[in-house]
């Protein structure tokens, strides 16, 4: 169980949360790393949300590039 805080997660973004983990990579973007495995993956995981929760995507440009949230 991924406990934030004091609180343990609702069982389905538990679930979310181990699947963003395990698909984030160097294979899914090329600023991905070791250190920082999501690093390049807002859009894979804007999509990956949007498809399991719903709702919308929103971008936003920041100084390093776009973002999706």
């Amino acid at each position: 169980m991924i406990k934030v805080g004091v609180k343990a997660l609702n069982p389905i973004y538990e679930k979310l949360l181990e699947i963003l983990f395990d698909v984030s990579s160097e294979q899914s973007s090329t600023k991905s790393a070791p250190e920082n495995p999501a690093c390049g993956q807002c859009d894979v995981t804007a999509l990956v949300v949007q498809d399991v929760l719903g709702g919308n995507i929103l971008k936003t440009p920041l100084p390093a590039g776009w973002h999706f949230i």
